[in-house]
């Protein structure tokens, strides 16, 4: 085991070029956005209306007891079509069930197309300290180079 770039102990380092996860020059200020996201933040930070979210307490609280309710009305309902208690009782139990199978099923197949499982988000973090760490041991006339260098892939557009 060897330290590597953050300061953690492992057998290998994760190695990704600087510049291959560089997103933009930021004109104002000369500095150097980086990151996957490009803003910094999570999703939800960046994007609040995207997706359902359960984001407090409160939401979790106001959903089950809606949920209860939706379930309730499809059992009277289904009693009010003509189907017996016990029928509707299992009806009502075994969609339950099953839905929650296809929703959870649903809920991962949905995560892992995205990549967004653990191992992948910590993956993403671990690669953005090791850049972190390499941008702040850049010297002044490597962060240059590098601004220079990003201009020039961007069609020679001109910092102010």
């Amino acid at each position: 085991l060897r330290e590597n770039a953050c300061g953690v102990r492992c057998r290998e380092e994760v190695v990704v070029p600087l510049r291959a996860r560089v997103r933009a020059w930021n004109v104002g200020t000369g500095s150097i956005v980086m990151g996957a996201s490009g803003g910094g933040g999570t999703p939800s930070e960046e994007d609040p209306g995207s997706g359902f979210r359960l984001r407090t307490n409160g939401d979790v609280i106001k959903f089950g007891f809606g949920a209860t309710a939706a379930l309730f009305a499809i059992y009277y309902a289904l009693q009010a079509v003509g189907v017996e208690k016990d029928a509707a009782g299992t009806l009502v139990g075994g969609a339950i069930g099953i839905g929650s199978i296809i929703l959870w099923t649903g809920s991962y197949v949905f995560r892992v197309a995205n990549k967004d499982m653990t191992y992948a988000q910590q993956l993403r973090d671990y690669e953005n300290a090791v850049l972190n760490k390499r941008y702040e041991e850049l010297s002044e006339e490597e962060l240059q180079a590098l601004a220079a260098e990003i201009d020039n892939e961007n069609g020679g557009a001109k910092r102010s």
